[in-house]
């Protein structure tokens, strides 16, 4: 079992690997998850990467009663790999996190 800050980085990394609306146990009308799988594997400029990573990511998280606000993107392309870095307030208080899409 966890909880405090170990907790809140769970949440964050399973709500943003979670393809939102594609698994019936969390319904259409709670919208967990992100859509950041529809960007996957297509060859998009990074100016659009910019501009969707940070939408996508910020709309999966905010539905989180816990998370107040998430911004200060940094995404960076190696090859395949897409790495997200960002901030992510809580009542906590502010964590960084990293994370491959």
């Amino acid at each position: 079992m966890i909880d405090g800050e170990a907790a809140i980085r769970q949440a964050i990394r399973k709500a943003i690997m979670t393809a939102r609306f594609r698994y019936p146990i969390y319904g259409y009308e709670h919208l967990y998850g992100a859509e950041i799988e529809d960007l996957i594997g297509q060859d998009l400029p990074i100016e659009l990467l910019n501009a969707e990573i940070p939408r996508l990511i910020s709309e999966a998280l905010l539905v989180d009663d816990r998370i107040t606000d998430v911004y200060n993107f940094t995404i960076t392309r190696e090859g395949d790999g897409l790495y997200v870095s960002f901030f992510v307030d809580t009542a906590d208080g502010t964590l960084r996190e990293e994370v491959t899409v």
